[in-house]
Formats: C-alpha cells, sequence, structure tokens
C-alpha cells in the first residue's frame, strides 16, 4: 500500500532525476485530499471512489 509520504518520496525523486511527473502529481493530489477526508487508512483503492466522485 502506498502511503502518502512514499508517494510524495516518489514525487522528489522523479523530479530530482528529471522523470516527468504529470501523472504522479495527481494522484498525490487525490491521496492528501482521501487522507484530509479522513479515508487515510483505505489505502490506494480509495482512489477509484475519488475519481468517481470528481466525474
Amino acid at each position: 500500500m502506498f502511503t502518502e509520504a512514499a508517494l510524495a518520496s516518489l514525487v522528489t525523486a522523479s523530479l530530482d532525476q528529471g522523470v516527468n511527473v504529470e501523472v504522479l502529481r495527481p494522484v498525490l493530489d487525490i491521496v492528501r485530499r482521501q487522507i484530509a477526508a479522513g479515508y487515510g487508512r483505505q489505502g490506494t483503492a480509495r482512489i477509484v471512489e475519488e475519481l468517481r466522485r470528481v466525474r
């Protein structure tokens, strides 16, 4: 299961290596919103629920 810290580290490492984070940044934003909404323990599967809501 990805955590916010792990995903943030992945974004940072990618930027440090010159890797495009165009896809990772929005995922990190979703994870942070889910944590703020109280869904932090539900894991990455909860991202799908956020994507359905945004439609």
